[in-house]
């Protein structure tokens, strides 16, 4: 766990890795939600590891996008050189969110916040494994823009994330969990959408399954069908 934890120090120094914005955050609240994010990881059929991100929400339950382990029999969780098996999960397909249980971890919960609360032009930071890697990376950047849907608003932001960030989280200022970063268009100016934090309550009364992988469609791969 040393590695891990001498990133935290680094990240303290800079609100961003992608961007030069610097944003005024409460150490112990960027601390929080910097150690809330935790890595999801699994092997998939032809034998590669696959990976994402997951934001951990209450006593052994991780939030993370359904595609993320669309491809994997056996997910398990990740956070510096500890690993914690997946037991269960909840799924709500739609909307590309699934909760997993998991077994003895011990990270607090992060703060739940309200997408339909933000403003354009408010700060944001994304933290999430992007690339893969062993330590999360934080981007600062600011709402562009929100979306009505479902009793929630989807997030268009500049907080940048790369693959193996899906399923991580979006926070405000003051280390509220905002959004679960779930996809981002192509191209140079790519633009980073969020799912908005309100879904969770939803995701939360769905049945339990014990059965992976989560197969099923999102609503975001639907429409790029359509194009």
């Amino acid at each position: 766990m040393k590695p891990f934890f001498k990133f935290l120090t680094c990240i303290t120094l800079s609100a961003s890795v992608y961007s030069t914005q610097v944003f005024a955050l409460n150490r112990d609240q960027l601390m929080d939600s910097f150690l809330s994010v935790v890595m999801i990881r699994g092997y998939n059929e032809a034998g590669g590891l696959a990976y994402g991100s997951g934001v951990v929400i209450g006593d052994n339950q991780v939030v993370t996008n359904c595609h993320v382990i669309r491809k994997t029999k056996q997910p398990w969780v990740s956070q510096g050189e500890e690993t914690y098996s997946v037991t269960a999960v909840k799924a709500d397909r739609w909307h590309d969110l699934c909760l997993m249980t998991t077994f003895g971890m011990p990270h607090k919960p992060v703060t739940l916040g309200k997408s339909t609360d933000l403003k354009k032009g408010q700060e944001v930071i994304a933290i999430g494994h992007s690339n893969g890697v062993p330590a999360p990376l934080t981007s600062a950047g600011v709402v562009k823009s929100t979306y009505d849907l479902d009793q929630g608003k989807v997030i268009l932001s500049s907080a940048q994330f790369r693959m193996g960030a899906s399923g991580s989280g979006l926070f405000d200022t003051e280390g509220r969990l905002v959004g679960i970063n779930t996809f981002k268009t192509s191209g140079r100016n790519s633009f980073y959408y969020a799912l908005p934090a309100e879904w969770l309550n939803t995701l939360k009364t769905k049945p339990t399954e014990t059965n992976f992988p989560i197969t099923g469609t999102a609503l975001w791969e639907e429409e790029e069908d359509k194009k």
